[in-house]
């Protein structure tokens, strides 16, 4: 099932895998016009504000049923028996809307006569099993980055080193970037990753924004990401972060401590992107306060 969100709207696609090992894929018609139909109906049960698009099922195949004009949607609705067909309502929606629904891998029926006849199916230009293959410079890019920051032997950052080095990588991602290079989850996730190594608060607000890119192509690791950057991004310019991901020194010689938290997110939320409570991380502070007074009191 896949959900997306449309002007405050659910929307619902219930489908299943579609295969025809018969022909070949079909990509989507160029020549639609910029509004496509769906008939939306009823379900028992179902959630309030959340739409359900009609299915046709022929055999052991399942697809939502998408038309290229009213009329067309009117004319399939005129074969359905009067009381199925009182139930669907007709929904315009943007052409951009059913390529997403296509490239998700929903199975669509361009056009159908009727529920056992006619329609055009209109499958993923990628199907599965032919996804674009990971960038192997953006992997090793990441797998520098993170090599940098674990040293062997337990040794300190050399940050002499380090810090040109993270100039040169954020340098390189940007011109992929920029060119177009990144495609799949991991590209974005592992792009992302070192930009949250940059210097300037745009190179965090890239980070953010290439990592919902990521969570949208299923990259999970790009979720706790996500919170962070957005963290480090509010940190930059002074303001209280949201997560509790990110800490700092505050001078020369001071130890690092939890950036100020503001209000907003919930733990429910944290958990949603892979963060952490934020109850332990302000006791380890309180514990952490404790422990400096209980020095300063020692005479």
């Amino acid at each position: 099932m896949m959900k997306t969100i449309l002007r405050l709207t659910y929307i619902v696609i219930i489908g299943t895998t579609w295969i025809r090992a018969d022909e070949p894929p079909v990509a989507v018609v160029p020549s639609l016009p910029a509004s496509v139909y769906f008939l939306s109906e009823p379900r028992e049960g179902g959630k309030p504000g959340v739409t359900y698009f009609s299915t046709i099922s022929r055999g052991p195949m399942t697809a939502t049923p998408v038309f290229s004009s009213r009329e067309a949607a009117d004319s399939y609705r005129a074969t359905l028996a009067p009381a199925q067909a009182r139930k669907l309502n007709p929904v315009v929606l943007p052409k951009s809307f059913m390529d997403g629904c296509l490239k998700h891998g929903d199975n669509l029926l361009l056009d159908p006569t009727s529920e056992a006849q006619g329609g055009t199916p209109l499958l993923s230009e990628s199907p599965p099993g032919k996804t674009a293959k990971d960038n192997e410079e953006l992997q090793r890019l990441f797998e520098e980055d993170q090599s940098d920051r674990m040293p062997a032997d337990g040794k300190a950052i050399d940050w002499q080193i380090v810090g040109p080095r993270d100039l040169a990588r954020e340098s390189r991602i940007k011109e992929l970037y920029r060119g177009a290079q990144l495609k799949t989850g991991a590209d974005y996730f592992h792009a992302a990753m070192v930009l949250q190594h940059g210097r300037s608060p745009e190179d965090y607000l890239l980070c953010h924004e290439l990592c919902v890119v990521a969570i949208g192509k299923g990259e999970e690791n790009a979720k706790w990401l996500a919170a962070a950057s957005e963290d480090r991004f509010l940190m930059s310019i002074e303001r209280p972060q949201r997560f509790g991901t990110q800490s700092r020194a505050d001078g020369p010689g001071a130890s690092m401590r939890l950036y100020q938290v503001g209000e907003g997110v919930t733990d429910e939320l944290r958990s949603e992107l892979n963060v952490p409570p934020l109850a332990p991380a302000e006791a380890k502070e309180t514990k952490t306060d404790q422990g400096s007074n209980a020095l300063k009191k020692s005479p």
